[in-house]
């Protein structure tokens, strides 16, 4: 925000973009040209709204997602938090949104990314996003005239007060009785409640099997709200898609949905590598609504460790 402010205080255009360096000319002069293919997330959206002048061209991708205390965002639900951390999030809160007014930037780009949650993955904005939230207020920032965007609606999530995260999450803990280990986690959609979720990983004679049960609010139709797919990612290179045994209503509006697959010895490897930080769950719905969680992993190394080495070594 400092930076910021001190881009609108010189009069500064900001753009998203990387510099491509093309070598020196005839003249021994370094050259270069701007490319419009960058990312610009987290607190970059922010540094940009700084800008006299400010661009983001079609090639670019802006994504935010909400403040959280540093040293707690690897895995928000199994952490614990003081008084001093509200204290400290609120006044951080109250800061951001007064910069964003000051900066004439529309609070819907404040309130936009207070919806995503640090299990989920960052929220991008569309051109239009950018526009309406008046991110990108022109479409040459090398020339002196503004064309600012007119003011609209946010679109706001709309959270019954009943829905609250009621599901106990305190890390990947050991299976009673069984060679296994599992986690519970609340299931979001920019940070609004629609159910949750437990994945396991346990042993037999065959292997390590992975087991998926979620729990689902229906928004609509229950047929179209039914999962269609889910995979688990570890990494970069490993995707585990589970093929969804059942997903069926439970009473007037809960889906309960059941998926189970058996893990490759690679998929294992990647995720002991990494002690359970890469680790996403992706499903999507008969309509194509998609989730995208990231569940942390607060005791997945020692829980692995005590109930499933043997077998991944089969």
């Amino acid at each position: 925000m400092t930076l910021g402010r001190l881009l609108r205080q010189l009069g500064i255009s900001t753009m998203v973009g990387h510099t491509d360096m093309l070598g020196a000319g005839a003249d021994g002069v370094m050259r270069a040209q701007l490319s419009p293919s960058a990312f610009c997330a987290s607190m970059c959206p922010f540094v940009v709204l700084g800008g006299a002048r400010r661009h983001v061209p079609a090639q670019a991708r802006v994504l935010v997602h909400q403040i959280w205390p540093r040293l707690r965002r690897e895995d928000a639900m199994a952490s614990t938090y003081s008084a001093q951390d509200f204290v400290a999030l609120q006044r951080e809160l109250g800061l951001r949104a007064r910069y964003v007014s000051e900066m004439g930037g529309d609070i819907e780009l404040f309130e936009i990314s207070l919806r995503i949650p640090p299990w989920e993955v960052m929220r991008p904005l569309s051109q239009e996003d950018l526009r309406r939230m008046k991110l990108s207020n022109s479409e040459d920032v090398f020339t002196p005239v503004l064309t600012g965007a007119a003011p609209a609606t946010a679109n706001v999530v709309d959270v019954p007060l009943n829905r609250t995260f009621n599901t106990p999450d305190r890390g990947w803990t050991i299976n009673e009785g069984t060679r296994g280990m599992s986690r519970k986690h609340p299931l979001t959609i920019e940070g609004e409640p629609i159910g949750s979720f437990e994945l396991s990983f346990t042993c037999d004679a065959q292997g390590i099997t992975a087991n998926y049960v979620e729990q689902r609010m229906v928004r609509g139709n229950a047929q179209d709200d039914r999962v269609a797919s889910i995979i688990i990612v570890s990494g970069k290179d490993f995707g585990l898609r589970m093929p969804v045994r059942t997903s069926s209503l439970e009473g007037r509006d809960a889906l309960r949905s059941v998926a189970t697959a058996r893990v490759p010895a690679g998929f294992i490897e990647a995720l002991v590598a990494s002690e359970g930080r890469s680790l996403t769950i992706g499903t999507q719905t008969m309509r194509r609504t998609r989730t995208a969680i990231r569940p942390g992993n607060t005791g997945f190394a020692e829980s692995f460790k005590r109930s499933l080495t043997d077998c991944a070594k089969q």
